[in-house]
């Protein structure tokens, strides 16, 4: 025991001994010992009458708040969308019917798919379908592939390389190079299908 610990004993013994006989004997300010006395009196105060009624230890504890850790939060789950496609701009409104029509052909329902525009950072997803060597320069600068070749996106995921819609139609409408331009494309995007889980025997033909 310090020389303070046995200071702080007298005085408090000297301050009960006070409380027995009526009469003040210790020479101290009485105001610092006003929040001492309304503590001795909570404690000291019997606990209230009733099934729901609690203890004065339990009453001033319950201000204090549990001292319980909070549980650990849950991660988020991320949504990773089956099929990401990529291009540099919004479609136009002959690009935009043809890109429906694609999408129509490949069998994609709500949540299967998704479409972005513009270079900025790519949603999660199984597989990337780059439409498009402008969509390409965008989220891979200095990146090259022929259409219907595999890369990856600075992500990690697969990215299939294909044609925009918008080149498709730059042919005349029917035309031998428009065929073939579809043919590849369908091809390709089969494969893609394919990796993300999604290809079915009952899949569309050649949009």
């Amino acid at each position: 025991m310090t020389a303070l610990d046995a200071i702080l004993d007298g005085f408090e013994s000297a301050l009960e001994l006070e409380r027995e006989l009526g009469n003040r004997i210790v020479p101290c300010d009485r105001k610092l010992l006003a929040p001492l006395e309304e503590a001795s009196q909570v404690l000291a105060s019997p606990p209230l009458a009733g099934a729901g009624a609690k203890t004065p230890s339990s009453r001033i504890l319950g201000n204090l708040g549990s001292l319980e850790a909070p549980p650990p939060a849950k991660p988020r789950a991320t949504n990773l969308v089956p099929i990401l496609f990529v291009h540099h701009r919004p479609f136009t409104e002959r690009a935009q019917a043809l890109m429906d029509n694609i999408i129509k052909a490949m069998k994609l329902g709500e949540g299967q798919y998704q479409v972005v525009f513009g270079g900025g950072p790519l949603p999660p997803a199984k597989v990337c379908v780059v439409l498009g060597s402008n969509a390409l320069v965008q989220i891979m600068p200095g990146g090259a592939c022929q259409p219907g070749s595999w890369t990856k996106t600075p992500s990690g995921a697969d990215a299939l390389v294909t044609y925009s819609p918008e080149f498709i139609l730059r042919f005349s409408e029917g035309s031998e190079g428009q065929k073939e331009c579809k043919r590849k494309m369908w091809a390709s995007l089969k494969s893609a299908l394919s990796r993300a889980g999604l290809l079915t025997p009952t899949t569309g033909k050649t949009p």
